[in-house]
C-alpha cells in the first residue's frame, strides 16, 4: 500500500487531496507546513512519495524540495501549485521535484500523476 505525506498550508485543500488518495485506497499523512513535514519524516521517512504546495508561508516549496531531496533523496516529491504565470512549475522541476500538478486538478490527475513519477522511478 502507498504512503504518501502532503504539505499543504490550506487545510480544506489537504483535506480535498487526502479524499482523492482515500479513495484509491492510499494511505496519507497530512500535515500543514515545510516544518511539519521535516519533522514528521524524522520521526518515520518510510513514505513512498511527498506531495507539497509551493506556496506556503515561512518555507516554500521550492526550498522544501531541495532540502528534502538532500535528506531523502529515495523519496520522490511531486508538487502542486495554483500559480503558474511565474514559471513555479519549470522552479520545482529545476529545484528537484519529480514533476508539478496544477490547481485545481482533479483525482484522477492526481492519481495519473503519482502512477507517473512512482513508475519513473522504478524504471530508472
Amino acid at each position: 500500500m502507498l504512503r504518501i505525506l502532503i504539505v499543504e498550508d490550506d487545510a480544506a485543500q489537504s483535506l480535498l487531496i487526502g479524499m482523492m488518495l482515500a479513495r484509491e485506497d492510499i494511505t496519507y499523512t497530512e500535515t500543514h507546513s515545510a516544518m511539519e513535514a521535516l519533522s514528521t519524516l524524522a520521526r518515520d521517512s518510510n513514505y513512498d512519495l511527498i506531495l507539497t504546495d509551493i506556496r506556503m508561508p515561512g518555507m516554500d516549496g521550492l526550498d522544501l524540495v531541495k532540502v528534502l531531496n538532500h535528506l531523502y533523496p529515495h523519496i520522490p516529491v511531486l508538487t502542486m501549485t495554483v500559480h503558474d504565470g511565474f514559471g513555479l512549475a519549470d522552479q520545482a522541476v529545476a529545484s528537484g521535484a519529480a514533476a508539478c500538478l496544477i490547481k485545481p486538478f482533479a483525482g484522477a490527475d492526481l492519481i495519473r500523476a503519482i502512477d507517473n513519477v512512482l513508475y519513473r522511478q522504478v524504471k530508472n
